[in-house]
């Protein structure tokens, strides 16, 4: 049996690269999304002139941006050197039973011929180099397809047969998320701190997180001090909203007890990770504490918070759980990762963060449809006005955490400001808040295809107005 690696489940096909760079990902006839891979037939026939050119020299491909589902595949690729420059991707190769999964900076020689398919895992920006003297790669493009590779055929060539994602049983979903836990797994000294400071001369959350570069009245050091509050406050709203979260975990993986033995492993994991992430938060506090003016306050209790949250459906609960883990990801997809502004130590705390929480975004969704297939229709409406309920408490945690923010960033700013600008101050960061713990999650497309996917139109219609008055004007 060969090595076997699932991405997306839309129907899409198997182009040529040279095919892909004369048409239009979107009008290709694969029903492919438009995908930004440079100019690729340039760039690769420019490569093929430079390899053997210079000894013992890689010639670089050009970077494929990659969105989850995407898929390059290299025939003949031996000695191929592939690197991740962003995010998060997986590897597979003929004859190989390894599935290699590789974060940013890291990079993996491809030791076989034939066949090398790579994946995006929710978006990732890749390279490949060719090694001098090596046969020239072949480079193909995937839409969102799965690919199983088979034995080798009797021309010698790896086969391809196309296998639906239905086809992956959820016990192989948890083993995949229990192996890819074992690749990622750090240790929050060893990796993640390494005897380190915070830089204070960094800001700490990007400006597309933070908006602090919306008030413009603010002079720069002003605005590095703001977003350091901010992310002060970042780092302690995932330290609460894990306490509910691993507990929660553990709950539902007792069906699993007595069950699937992956699902129980995958969800022992998710809670041991959790936890772990909660102690990474406290060290982070205690760090931030450290560096920055006395006077900042955390105004919310992590066992209270937990306490009201599990009093609300198990539904309710994995919804809001998967709502976070989905937002976790796409905000270091899209603001952290790319930030070069911002101290190194923390852009690696939650790069490490993001690492683990990418599989527990997997499992919680996989428990979420797993509950909601055994509920009633009258319970799962009731889980949908608990959902309702949980948010608007989580804007109303958000209210006042912001003021307090607020009120710590006039005292230690080093000087007065005017009331209308002390409120503006206050308005900014509750609506970065609600950019941050709500809105950008539910305008994410993973979240909102996920619940679109288990309510009703009815539903939908009231969980739309329900929140809009928080989404409004929020962006």
């Amino acid at each position: 049996m060969g090595a076997r690696l699932m991405i997306g489940d839309l129907e899409g096909g198997f182009v040529e690269i040279d095919t892909l760079a004369r048409h239009s990902a979107a009008s290709n006839g694969f029903g492919a999304p438009e995908v930004a891979l440079h100019d690729l037939t340039g760039d690769t026939a420019r490569m093929a002139e430079e390899v053997g050119s210079v000894p013992n020299e890689p010639v670089r491909c050009p970077d494929f941006q990659l969105r989850t589902g995407d898929l390059l595949g290299i025939r003949t690729a031996r000695g191929a050197l592939r690197c991740v420059r962003r995010g998060f991707a997986w590897l597979t190769q003929a004859h190989d039973a390894r599935d290699v999964l590789l974060a940013a900076g890291d990079c993996f020689r491809i030791d076989r011929k034939g066949l090398a398919l790579i994946g995006a895992h929710h978006g990732a920006t890749v390279t490949v180099a060719a090694a001098s003297g090596n046969e020239r790669p072949d480079i193909f493009f995937s839409a969102e397809k799965p690919i199983v590779l088979s034995p080798t055929s009797s021309e010698g060539r790896s086969a391809m047969q196309v296998q639906s994602n239905h086809d992956l049983s959820n016990t192989d979903r948890y083993a995949r998320s229990v192996a890819a836990s074992k690749r990622v797994r750090w240790d929050i000294d060893r990796d993640v701190i390494r005897g380190r400071s915070f830089d204070f001369t960094k800001k700490f959350l990007p400006d597309g997180l933070s908006h602090v570069d919306r008030l413009d009245f603010l002079t720069a050091d002003e605005q590095r001090l703001l977003s350091q509050i901010q992310g002060r406050t970042y780092a302690n709203i995932f330290g609460l909203v894990e306490r509910f979260i691993a507990a929660k975990v553990l709950e539902v993986s007792g069906d699993h007890w007595l069950g699937d033995q992956n699902a129980l492993e995958a969800m022992v994991r998710f809670g041991d990770e959790e936890i772990k992430h909660q102690e990474l938060f406290r060290r982070i506090e205690r760090m931030c504490g450290a560096g920055m003016p006395a006077g900042y306050t955390f105004a919310l209790d992590p066992n209270a918070v937990a306490t009201a949250v599990l009093s609300k459906s198990t539904w309710a609960v994995l919804a809001l759980t998967c709502h976070i883990e989905c937002f976790v990801l796409l905000h270091y997809r899209e603001s952290i990762d790319a930030d070069t502004s911002a101290s190194e130590l923390w852009k690696d705390v939650f790069h490490y963060h993001w690492r683990e929480e990418a599989q527990h975004a997997i499992i919680d969704e996989l428990e979420w449809r797993r509950v909601h297939e055994n509920l009633s229709p009258e319970e799962r409406d009731k889980g949908v006005s608990d959902l309702i309920d949980l948010v608007g408490a989580v804007d109303g945690l958000l209210q006042m955490q912001a003021r307090a923010d607020a009120d710590y960033f006039l005292k230690v700013c080093g000087r007065s400001l005017s009331q209308h600008e002390a409120e503006r101050v206050f308005a900014g960061v509750l609506a970065a808040y609600r950019w941050q713990y709500i809105v950008s999650g539910l305008k994410g497309s993973r979240f909102s295809n996920i619940l679109g996917s288990m309510i009703t139109a009815p539903q939908g219609d009231r969980i739309g107005m329900a929140l809009a008055p928080i989404m409004n004007g929020v962006n």
